[in-house]
């Protein structure tokens, strides 16, 4: 099985690159079957690598909430949302089914952010928010087998 991890955010926004942060961090992680991308926002040409996949992780940064939201997405929303400047989680995968016939089952981790002005890295909350989202992330992968297994092992230990 293969999990397509996509983190998304401007990295240039402070706590709004919480997304590529948490994807650079599952890279480095290496997690078998797991593919992390990350991007400054979801574009049409990932509807082929969500095709692709079996299961489907988007991580993007929020205002407020909870530190870290999972929540499965249902449905393939709109197919035009996948054309404008600001694409869904939910229109990539309308796309991908359009396109190629399949999409893969998805969930939204939303991890919140505390500072969103301009500047690069994270706040120290930020920071926090995105470990936990890891380890939820990693619970998920290893608790799931409608997404894959992870070796429980590689976690022990790491940081990001």
């Amino acid at each position: 099985m293969t999990t397509l991890l996509i983190g998304y955010g401007n990295v240039l926004r402070g706590d709004d690159g919480l997304g590529p942060f948490v994807a650079a961090a599952a890279r480095r992680r290496n997690w078998q079957g797991v593919k992390a991308l990350a991007a400054p926002q979801l574009l049409p040409e990932l509807a082929a690598e969500l095709a692709a996949a079996d299961a489907a992780l988007f991580v993007d940064a929020c205002f407020d909430g909870h530190d870290v939201e999972l929540r499965k997405i249902e449905g393939g929303g709109s197919e035009a949302g996948a054309f404008t400047h600001s694409a869904s989680p939910a229109g990539l995968l309308a796309l991908a089914a359009a396109l190629y016939g399949r999409a893969p089952r998805a969930w939204i981790v939303s991890v919140r952010g505390e500072r969103f002005d301009l500047g690069e890295g994270l706040s120290p909350p930020a920071r926090r928010n995105a470990e936990s989202a890891l380890i939820r992330i990693a619970e998920l992968l290893v608790g799931s087998s409608t997404i894959g297994r992870l070796d429980s092992e590689r976690l022990s230990g790491e940081e990001l």
